[in-house]
């Protein structure tokens, strides 16, 4: 939670699955994986977290969060398995 904004909103969408939808126009999203990152290994957990992620953008308030949540999907889609691109749009 302290990642996000009071106006953000993030949900489970499946089991390794979340979604974050921000208003934000300059999200930068290395440094906030990389703030990620660092807050999951506070819990000195004994294994290595990987985390991957699809992004996308839109200016049209009328696109329903199921499809935004589809394309980011697909962008992520792109680069699962993929240990040096840890986001694509």
């Amino acid at each position: 939670r302290s990642l996000l904004s009071p106006e953000d909103l993030s949900c489970r969408i499946g089991s390794d699955r979340f979604a974050i939808f921000t208003a934000t126009s300059h999200f930068q999203p290395d440094s906030w994986i990389s703030a990620l990152l660092a807050k999951i290994d506070e819990y000195g957990l004994p294994i290595e977290i990987g985390l991957n992620a699809g992004i996308y953008v839109t200016t049209d308030s009328h696109i329903k969060p199921a499809r935004m949540i589809d394309c980011a999907i697909l962008a992520q889609l792109n680069i699962k398995g993929n240990y040096t691109v840890h986001y694509q749009y």
